[in-house]
């Protein structure tokens, strides 16, 4: 996913697609992490890519 210069979520993607239903869920859940910080370059906020690992544990 990419953060943006304010901070936000844009374009959040599954790198490695599971099953439909599981890519779903993890994308929902993403919104619900709030706001992250910028990254910063020579002082400026820039827009950085990010890496969420997300794990699935389903009981048996």
């Amino acid at each position: 996913m990419c953060i943006n210069t304010n901070g936000e979520v844009c374009n959040p993607v599954v790198v490695k697609p599971v099953h439909e239903l599981l890519d779903k869920a993890a994308i929902d859940v993403i919104p619900c992490l709030g706001c992250f910080k910028p990254g910063v370059q020579g002082g400026v906020p820039v827009s950085v890519y990010f890496y969420i690992p997300i794990q699935f544990q389903i009981p048996k």
